[in-house]
């Protein structure tokens, strides 16, 4: 028993490690987008929104020091705001799935990367997102996709999806017996997972609120190691761990 509890802590700690590397792979792709979008002003500024963007951290890892782009953020944590404008970052106070305290038209690009999960009004999320975006805007969205491998998986086996153990405040993994952070509690009411999308419903609610698809792309194909995952991802997106989605407003 000692042995099989022994190689259950080593699997779990392996899955644990190749969705770190997942996660750094769709944030090269922020990357790489954001690049292509900056270069694309030929010079001129990239006004760019982050919605959800904790302490700035994350914001600027996708950015990297992009020269032309000037970062602005959404936070609903006060004290998150203040370290995030501690660390240069245009940052305001303000739920994700409320209105944005900015003006109609006024970003380039929107980003917002596991944030969608978190909330309880998508539909206002989105159309926020639509709103404030200039016509020829880019959205671009990333969140753990429901149907992956391994959610299916764990659904076979009677147990909760990987990205919806974390409903309860008293601790983040419920009702997975591999989910990430067992006995953890949660920080902040706004990190509880409350919906989780197939790569098929997200792109359906984008259209409903006006916006063109132009790519899907999955990163982090469990339990498959990274090298791996990454030419699976490309031919089975949609079975991938996280689902990443680019799409324009007209």
């Amino acid at each position: 028993m000692s042995k099989l509890r022994a190689a259950f802590g080593e699997f779990k700690k392996y899955i644990g490690n190749i969705q770190v590397e997942a996660e750094h792979l769709y944030r090269d792709r922020y990357y790489a987008d954001l690049k292509e979008l900056s270069q694309a002003k030929d010079g001129e500024t990239l006004k760019m929104l982050d919605v959800g963007c904790s302490d700035g951290r994350s914001t600027l890892s996708i950015v990297r020091g992009l020269k032309n782009v000037e970062i602005y953020g959404l936070e609903v944590v006060p004290d998150r705001v203040e370290k995030a404008i501690a660390n240069g970052i245009r940052a305001r106070v303000g739920k994700a799935d409320e209105t944005f305290p900015f003006e109609d038209a006024s970003f380039d690009v929107v980003t917002a990367n596991q944030v969608i999960e978190h909330l309880a009004n998508q539909d206002k999320f989105v159309a926020e997102v639509y709103r404030v975006l200039k016509p020829g805007g880019v959205f671009l969205v990333c969140t753990p996709s429901l149907s992956s491998w391994h959610n299916v998986g764990a659904l076979l086996m009677g147990w909760q999806p990987f990205p919806m153990t974390n409903y309860s405040e008293k601790d983040a993994a419920i009702g997975n017996p591999l989910a990430f952070h067992t006995g953890e509690e949660i920080e902040h009411v706004s990190m509880l997972h409350t919906r989780v999308y197939t790569v098929r419903a997200l792109k359906d609610l984008l259209r409903l609120h006006g916006f063109q698809i132009a790519e899907t792309l999955g990163t982090g194909y469990y339990p498959l190691p990274t090298f791996l995952a990454k030419k699976v991802s490309n031919i089975d997106p949609i079975h991938s761990a996280y689902q990443y989605l680019k799409a324009f407003r007209p």
